[in-house]
């Protein structure tokens, strides 16, 4: 797939505006991310059908304090709309995607203003104290029952 999105970009004259890294180590992705103005996460409803989908990659981007434009399918619109932290396009339209995309990098406060919301939301609902809170009151629900 690098290989078709390298001549994907080069016969549209904007190589010079990516990276193709490969694979990059687990603890190496935050520097990925925080070097990025805005985060995408295209999901695909096939795949997501298939095999399933965890937003882990949402939390990631907003717990760096990153706007984010997803496909919006089941999981991902919700914790975007909770979160206020960034966008959601219909699922599989690239216009839709750079269309947002180019919205949220000509409007820094925007941008800044929806990491900033997504950043707070991942804190205060996904940190690991208050994902083992959650878990201890399910635990302590369970043994009253």
């Amino acid at each position: 797939m690098k290989n078709e999105l390298l001549s994907i970009s080069r016969d549209l004259g904007i190589e010079d505006r990516f990276i193709f890294t490969g694979v990059v180590p687990y603890d190496r992705v935050p520097v990925y991310i925080n070097a990025s103005d805005v985060c995408a996460a295209p999901f695909i409803l096939a795949r997501n059908e298939k095999i399933g989908l965890s937003p882990l990659k949402l939390y990631e981007y907003m717990a760096c304090g990153k706007p984010v434009v997803a496909g919006s399918i089941s999981g991902v619109a919700d914790a975007i709309e909770a979160s206020k932290g960034g966008l959601s396009v219909p699922p599989e339209n690239p216009e839709a995607l750079a269309e947002a995309i180019s919205n949220l990098l000509d409007n820094q406060d925007l941008r800044a203003g929806m990491g900033l919301r997504g950043l707070v939301y991942v804190t205060e609902n996904y940190s690991w104290y208050n994902v083992a809170k959650q878990v201890e009151r399910v635990c302590k629900s369970g043994l009253k029952g």
